[in-house]
């Protein structure tokens, strides 16, 4: 028999590969612990989950009763079940997210992973400044600020084996420093010890960006790692940089290498 872990805990990914094999039909029949076990996602999910096992003729084998979705009082309940999955799942997110706005309001950090040079602690819900990361940081501020761009910034990180904080691939394996990664890490405002949180929402299905005035924004219980003054100089520079000509940023100009 193969087990999948379809809990709370389970991934959208293991479940899109279930219901893959369901619709190949290598299964009479899937067990879980109850239905609401199965997704708790949009509306459309849950159609897709019921087509995909009525189609394949594959049963839903629950501890109390086993689910034949061909039959009509158990298409029903599945129906009537998904119903209040769905109304559960509204109100973990809607809890989850107040909890979040909650914990931000009083400094506490509650975005999931911190840039670096932070770690996240879950005792006090604080980021900590990694030690061993420390100097880096600070490096990369320095350079910034004495002229270096962010494409030799990137490669001074790379050549010294230094791994990026984000843009893991998902075999494990780092994606390597980019200007990008090097621009966000300069103009993030944590490091001046600023806890921000609510600047996107969803909407129909978008994401959009959040104004300013709607979202949460205090300072942290966090250390800082930078003073307003030279996050003011940064972002002076990625500006100035952002209206430059590409070629202009790279010292590369029409009549380069013809005049002397």
């Amino acid at each position: 028999m193969k087990k999948w872990p379809l809990g709370k805990r389970s991934s959208p990914g293991k479940k899109c590969k279930l219901l893959r094999h369901v619709e190949d039909q290598l299964y009479d029949g899937v067990v879980v612990m109850d239905i609401d076990r199965l997704g708790r996602g949009e509306n459309k999910d849950w159609a897709l989950i019921k087509d995909t096992f009525l189609n394949s003729e594959t049963v839903i084998i629950t501890p109390s009763k086993i689910y034949d979705l061909e039959l009509d009082n158990d298409d029903v309940s599945f129906d009537f079940m998904s119903i209040f999955a769905r109304m559960e799942y509204k109100t973990i997110k809607r809890r989850m997210k107040q909890g979040k706005g909650a914990g931000a309001k009083k400094g506490m950090w509650t975005n999931g992973k911190p840039p670096f040079p932070y770690n996240y602690d879950k005792n006090t819900r604080s980021v900590l400044v990694d030690e061993t990361k420390r100097s880096i940081f600070r490096a990369i501020v320095e350079k910034y600020l004495n002229g270096t761009n962010l494409g030799h910034i990137a490669i001074w990180l790379a050549d010294n084996k230094i791994p990026t904080p984000y843009n893991i691939k998902p075999d494990g394996k780092n994606k390597g420093w980019s200007n990008i990664t090097v621009q966000r890490l300069l103009a993030s405002e944590i490091h001046m010890g600023y806890i921000t949180y609510g600047k996107t929402r969803s909407k129909r299905g978008q994401v959009e960006l959040v104004p300013e005035e709607e979202r949460i924004k205090v300072m942290g219980t966090h250390e800082k790692l930078k003073t307003q003054e030279e996050h003011e100089a940064i972002m002076e520079r990625l500006l100035k940089n952002r209206m430059l000509n590409p070629n202009s940023r790279r010292n590369i100009f029409p009549l380069s290498g013809l005049l002397y």
